[in-house]
């Protein structure tokens, strides 16, 4: 996989992860307004369960993007650098 294949199938990748933390977050609001009043237990039940799912599919999704990046050429040093492209100016990075 050269490295422009390689970009869109991370760029796809983290749309699903945006996607799957939109879900979250609608069916985390789903869970708040769950008043056993209104609702019976077995629907409140089910709003966690769904919720409690959602968070497990978000960390497999984050997981396999962790993944794509090992032994990718995005997987760099990340402590910090000194720059010097000429003998005059050096700059931290």
């Amino acid at each position: 996989m050269n490295e422009t294949e390689f970009i869109d199938d991370l760029i796809k990748k983290l749309r699903a992860l945006k996607s799957s933390i939109k879900k979250k977050d609608m069916l985390s609001d789903k869970v708040m307004e769950a008043n056993p009043l209104n609702n019976t237990p077995k629907q409140i039940q089910k709003a966690h369960t769904n919720l409690n799912w959602q968070c497990m599919q978000i960390d497999k999704e984050k997981t396999n993007i962790a993944r794509t990046f090992k032994d990718s050429f995005l997987d760099v040093d990340t402590s910090e650098k000194e720059y010097n492209p000429s003998p005059f100016h050096s700059y931290k990075g």
